[in-house]
């Protein structure tokens, strides 16, 4: 991972042109791009692309109970696969940054997404699947005037695939994991009633949104939060508490506090699921890091306030 000088590094450079030098040096990845003009999107794709194949490593080392686990949890990135996918063909937008090659070693079906050349074909890839009732509600709602779209599909499916997991590791009886992602759904319901509130000033309709899924946050506390008290009271008497304790809005609190728990984690057991998949946490959070700063560099802010964003 890099550290805060590499970032720092990163964050002098005057262009992109600066930054993806730098971060040749860094990834094997970018490495046979030197015919390639460095934008924010394809340095994006690069990245993920550098963690997939991390990933990839990984689960040759792995056994097959350990590999399901693995690709369990890794769902969310064949999800965004395919919801691009489908995003191509309703609105015949080219596919982005969530199309990632290598992603198919761990997915052989995403071959067979890939010779979908239509709607049709798409639905027929998912029939009898999880995912059919989420894209056929969505693809019967999209020319609605009134329906939210993209939103209300990203939104389902992010609760699909955090409830599946959380159900599969709770079965198989992974309870370091699962324990781990409980965390992180109890804090994304809190982010999301705080953006709910704070932005979209939704209210009736904010708990249909939330993922239903709590370890950390009782019932009463998620009450407390929908009817206006303020997350400093509520989390302050919740195992969540130390989130008070990081630097910044509540978003990045929490990001903060979710990094240091990975950081934590990944330490305490050489080689575990829990060590893997903490690794792809500090990864991710590596990718947004770098993101930021090429977003910084891009629209030339200041130098100071990109580095405060920056999580390490």
């Amino acid at each position: 991972c890099l550290t805060y000088d590499d970032y720092l590094d990163l964050v002098k450079q005057g262009n992109l042109e600066g930054v993806f030098v730098r971060l040749k040096e860094n990834f094997e990845t970018l490495q046979d791009t030197s015919d390639v003009k460095p934008t924010r999107e394809m340095m994006e794709k690069f990245l993920r692309e550098n963690l997939m194949e991390d990933v990839n490593k990984l689960a040759r080392l792995l056994d097959q109970h350990s590999v399901q686990i693995l690709k369990q949890y890794m769902e969310k990135y064949k999800i965004e696969y395919m919801k691009d996918k489908y995003m191509s063909f309703m609105m015949g937008k080219k596919q982005g940054i969530n199309q990632i090659k290598n992603l198919k070693e761990l997915y052989q079906e995403i071959n067979e997404l890939d010779s979908c050349k239509n709607l049709q074909e798409f639905f027929d890839f998912i029939r009898n699947t999880k995912y059919e009732p989420i894209f056929e509600k969505h693809n019967s709602e999209y020319f609605e005037p009134e329906t939210k779209s993209l939103f209300d599909l990203e939104n389902e499916l992010e609760k699909m695939y955090y409830v599946n997991l959380y159900q599969y590791l709770k079965k198989e009886r992974e309870d370091e994991v699962m324990h781990l992602v409980g965390k992180q759904i109890d804090l994304s319901n809190v982010l999301w009633i705080y953006r709910g509130q704070t932005y979209y000033h939704f209210s009736n309709e904010m708990r249909d949104h939330m993922i239903p899924v709590s370890i950390g946050l009782t019932e009463e506390a998620i009450e407390k939060l929908l009817s206006g008290q303020s997350y400093e009271d509520v989390l302050q008497h919740s195992m969540y508490q130390n989130v008070l304790q990081e630097e910044g809005d509540l978003e990045e609190k929490i990001k903060r506090y979710l990094y240091a728990l990975y950081r934590r984690e990944f330490k305490t057991d050489v080689f575990s699921m829990l060590m893997v998949i903490t690794y792809v946490e500090l990864k991710e959070q590596q990718i947004k890091n770098i993101i930021n700063i090429v977003e910084g560099i891009r629209y030339d802010r200041n130098r100071q306030e990109i580095l405060r964003k920056v999580i390490v």
